[in-house]
């Protein structure tokens, strides 16, 4: 059986994490609602980071949501990512998602990033 927790070594925590990402971004999947920007790294698993600015979701209850809901299908596919840290891009209007939609859009981004970074890895190989 997986481990299902979301553990401190699962997250980006530092500033030079987050500027790793999104300086250096391999991979890219784009939503109406957000973007996730995600970089290959040496660490045993994938790691997951959050920008939600106000200018983007006005109310912190809002924030907290959509930060859970990515949190809880982070953490049930983690197992099956690849090995780099993603960072989750709030873009305009995410507020207005409800939580299964936010959850079934954020499932269907990470396995889009998981099949770039497989094709990414055959062209590096090839």
């Amino acid at each position: 059986m997986n481990d299902q927790r979301f553990p401190k070594s699962a997250r980006l925590l530092t500033p030079s994490d987050f500027k790793q990402v999104m300086e250096n971004a391999e991979v890219k999947s784009g939503q109406t609602n957000f973007l996730l920007l995600a970089t290959v790294t040496g660490k045993p698993s994938a790691r997951l980071g959050f920008i939600v600015s106000k200018k983007r979701v006005k109310l912190a209850v809002e924030r907290n949501r959509i930060k859970r809901c990515m949190r809880e299908t982070f953490r049930h596919l983690q197992h099956d990512l690849p090995p780099f840290d993603v960072v989750f891009l709030a873009k305009a209007n995410l507020a207005d998602l409800n939580n299964h939609e936010l959850q079934q859009s954020g499932k269907n981004a990470l396995q889009h990033l998981s099949k770039r970074y497989q094709k990414l890895q055959e062209s590096v190989k090839s």
